[in-house]
C-alpha cells in the first residue's frame, strides 16, 4: 500500500530524487524479465548470434566450447534481415497512416459545434504546421517500438510559456471596466490610483492577470 508520507517519489519536487529514482529502476529490472527480453528482440531482428564474423562465414576458430562450423567450414552465415525489414516497411504504412488520418473534434452537444470546429483546426494545424516534424518523430520510434518489443505508450504533456508586455490604459479605459464588472472593490480602483498605487496595482494584477 502506498505511503505518501514516507515515500519520497509519491509527490513531485523540484529537485529529483536521484537515488530513489535509481532504487526504483534497480528493482523494476530485477522484478521483471523485461531486461533480457529486450536484448533478445534487439538480437533476433539485427540478426546476431554467437560466432558471427566480419566475412559473414562460418569459422571453427570463433565457434564456442570448441564446436565446428557446421555443415562445412566457410559455410554461409550470412544475416538474412526479414524481421528489420518487416519492422521498417510496417512502420512506413503506421506513420503514413497517422500523417494522413481524418482530425475531428467532435462534441458532446449541438451547441458544441462551433468549438468543435474550432478544436478541430486546430488539432490540423498542430499536426501539419506546428509540430510536424516532431510528430513524425515520435510516431516513428513508437511505431519501431511496437513493432520490435510488442508495446509502445505515448505521454502527452503540456509547455506552458509566461510573458509579459507592456499596454497602455487610460483612466476612461479603467473606469469603464469597473462599471461592467460591478465589483465594488474594482468600482473603487480610479480612487485607490490616486491614492495607494501599490494596492491599485495589485487589484489589477489580479483582475486583468
Amino acid at each position: 500500500m502506498l505511503n505518501t508520507n514516507t515515500d519520497v517519489l509519491a509527490i513531485a519536487s523540484k529537485n529529483p530524487h536521484v537515488g530513489e529514482l535509481l532504487s526504483e529502476y534497480n528493482r523494476a529490472m530485477i522484478n521483471s524479465s523485461q531486461g533480457n527480453l529486450i536484448t533478445k528482440f534487439d538480437n533476433i531482428r539485427f540478426c546476431r548470434w554467437p560466432g558471427q564474423t566480419d566475412d559473414g562465414k562460418k569459422h571453427s576458430e570463433n565457434r564456442s566450447e570448441g564446436d565446428p562450423a557446421w555443415p562445412f567450414e566457410g559455410a554461409s552465415d550470412v544475416r538474412t534481415r526479414l524481421i528489420d525489414a518487416t519492422c521498417n516497411e510496417l512502420t512506413t504504412l503506421l506513420v503514413g497512416a497517422f500523417q494522413k488520418a481524418e482530425l475531428r473534434a467532435n462534441g458532446t452537444e449541438l451547441t458544441d459545434m462551433s468549438v468543435s470546429q474550432i478544436g478541430t483546426t486546430l488539432l490540423r494545424w498542430i499536426r501539419d504546421c506546428k509540430m510536424p516534424q516532431q510528430l513524425y518523430k515520435e510516431a516513428t520510434l513508437a511505431a519501431q517500438y511496437a513493432l520490435q518489443y510488442g508495446w509502445s505508450a505515448f505521454f502527452v504533456g503540456w509547455q506552458q510559456n509566461i510573458s509579459k508586455r507592456s499596454q497602455s490604459i487610460s483612466m476612461e479605459q479603467i473606469v469603464d471596466l469597473a462599471q461592467q464588472s460591478g465589483s465594488q472593490v474594482l468600482m473603487e480602483l480610479p480612487q485607490l490610483i490616486a491614492t495607494a498605487p501599490e494596492q491599485a496595482a495589485e487589484i489589477m494584477r489580479t483582475a486583468m492577470p
